[in-house]
């Protein structure tokens, strides 16, 4: 996936609600689609042995997003879509169960079918599991770090 994917899932957001956001509200959305699809990519290719490198460029790119995974957020509260979804990833799941949840609830954010609220509730529920794929690896980059 790559910019096509973004460019068009952002373009469904506009479809379907581009009217009523601000242009700072149109980057927070173009931020957390571009992290979630670098993080889909992420998850489709990575095997259980991923390079540090690899590991610590997805966390300081979710990293990057968390105003932006925010400011989406607070855009579900002012519309008025109180869209938010349990990541359905719980603190005792392991990688595997993120990444074949991610995986198959990514499939949501192109599907044309889909209103704004829909879309919406698909991509913060993404945001989500990217935090908590955030929290659960925050002590290992550490250690990858110290060399550990």
């Amino acid at each position: 996936m790559g910019d096509e994917t973004v460019t068009s899932i952002l373009e469904l957001f506009l479809r379907d609600c581009g009217e009523e956001l601000d242009a700072a509200a149109i980057d927070d959305l173009r931020v957390a689609v571009r992290i979630s699809t670098e993080f889909h990519d992420y998850l489709a290719k990575q095997d259980k042995d991923a390079a540090q490198t690899e590991l610590e460029y997805v966390m300081n790119t979710i990293r990057s997003g968390i105003d932006s995974f925010f400011a989406v957020a607070f855009l579900a509260r002012i519309l008025e879509k109180r869209a938010f979804p349990d990541a359905g990833w719980g603190k005792d799941s392991d990688l595997d169960g993120l990444r074949t949840d991610y995986l198959a609830r990514f499939k949501a954010l192109p599907d044309v079918a889909l209103g704004f609220e829909e879309r919406l509730k698909a991509l913060l529920g993404l945001c989500q599991s990217q935090l908590l794929f955030l929290a659960k690896n925050f002590t290992a980059i550490i250690d990858m770090s110290e060399g550990r």
